[in-house]
């Protein structure tokens, strides 16, 4: 192993270390609207989020993911809209 594991806050930038603790210390959501929280973190800015699609990866129905949405807005801890966020896909920097 040529380099040591690092520690995961120090990869992390302060704005993602501050979501990140606001859902997790949240004594107002359930352990479920916590994983539905940490899904959303991990859609891409450029798709849109399919709530029926994301039920199914979750192996849940569509009844208690709209339920974690609401415990989301009441708790005042909106991750991300439903809808796209960036209109142009991503586009890879040239490696020098």
């Amino acid at each position: 192993m040529a380099k040591p594991f690092t520690y995961l806050k120090a990869c992390t930038k302060k704005p993602f270390q501050n979501v990140f603790k606001m859902i997790l210390w949240n004594r107002q959501l359930t352990h479920g609207a916590k994983v539905f929280a940490f899904s959303l973190l991990t859609v891409p800015p450029q798709s849109k989020v399919r709530l029926k699609k994301l039920a199914q990866k979750l192996g849940t129905d569509a009844s208690s993911i709209s339920r974690w949405r609401r415990q989301l807005l009441t708790a005042k801890c909106p991750i991300r809209d439903m809808e796209k966020i960036v209109d142009q896909p991503y586009q890879a920097k040239q490696v020098n």
